[in-house]
């Protein structure tokens, strides 16, 4: 929020790889689209639906992502 994206993804891809929840998948993508990687969240996020197809909030956001 405060435009640090590049910051922030590190710290989330830190955080995923110590606890890789959905939920932190979800603003990891959020962060690479701000960032215009849109691929790389795409393919973020489906990733994780493999891994966590019953996550209501990565179901959310990969409808409101049109994934």
């Amino acid at each position: 929020k405060q435009g640090e994206y590049e910051k922030a993804l590190v710290l989330l891809k830190r955080a995923y790889g110590i606890r890789p929840d959905p939920e932190i998948a979800v603003q990891i993508a959020n962060v690479l689209q701000a960032l215009n990687r849109h691929d790389e969240a795409k393919k973020l996020m489906q990733e994780a639906l493999y891994h966590s197809p019953t996550s209501e909030p990565l179901l959310q956001a990969i409808r409101k992502a049109g994934y």
